[in-house]
């Protein structure tokens, strides 16, 4: 006897939570085709994206963005496909034009902090080794830096890098330098100087 449709939303649905995509996702590929229901399409990118299936979810994505734009969890997994499959993709030849229009269209959706803080960074880090210190200057001002850890990041080999915070301070500070604010570029490198222990000494030195 051929399953309801309600059941197979509810086996998609088992499937999905409890990682099993390669059976979840054939399910749900069958119920997009045939309802376009915002809960199966969601269900459906949030296993492609798992799977790291990005030349599946990004075209998905897109179709979601112009059907279900209004469904909360549809919005959480375009923003979060569009992080992982493109933004986190991005190097130094990608286009600084396509990397600003990709971000812009993340934060568009109104994304949590994470999401956010992510995107922000992948831009600065991208349009520093472009050189682009005007698009730096814009987005370091996206992010608040009271909002960002102060705790070094640990690498798995056992070393601390510099925090979320610090990372901040030295794009902050480098892009008034470039444009020639150096009074509150002292004003920062002074905030950073006190906040970044381990960085002290290169803040003395923008200082």
């Amino acid at each position: 006897m051929e399953q309801s449709i309600s059941d197979r939303k509810k086996q998609a649905n088992i499937y999905r939570k409890k990682e099993n995509y390669d059976l979840a996702v054939p399910l749900y590929e069958s119920l997009w085709a045939e309802s376009r229901d915002a809960f199966d399409g969601a269900g459906l990118l949030s296993c492609y994206r798992k799977k790291g299936d990005f030349k599946n979810a990004i075209p998905l994505a897109e179709k979601l963005s112009q059907e279900h734009s209004d469904f909360e969890w549809a919005v959480r997994e375009i923003s979060w496909t569009l992080i992982q499959g493109k933004i986190q993709q991005f190097d130094e030849k990608t286009p600084l034009v396509e990397v600003v229009n990709t971000a812009n269209r993340i934060l568009d959706y109104e994304v949590d902090f994470l999401a956010k803080k992510l995107t922000v960074f992948r831009v600065l880090k991208l349009a520093k080794g472009g050189d682009n210190w005007e698009i730096i200057t814009e987005w370091v001002n996206k992010i608040d830096v009271d909002s960002l850890s102060a705790t070094p990041i640990k690498f798995q080999s056992g070393k601390e890098g510099w925090s979320d915070r610090c990372l901040w301070y030295n794009y902050k500070v480098n892009a008034l330098l470039k444009n020639g604010d150096f009074a509150t570029a002292k004003e920062y490198s002074t905030k950073a100087s006190g906040e970044c222990f381990k960085q002290k000494m290169f803040f003395e030195r923008l200082h």
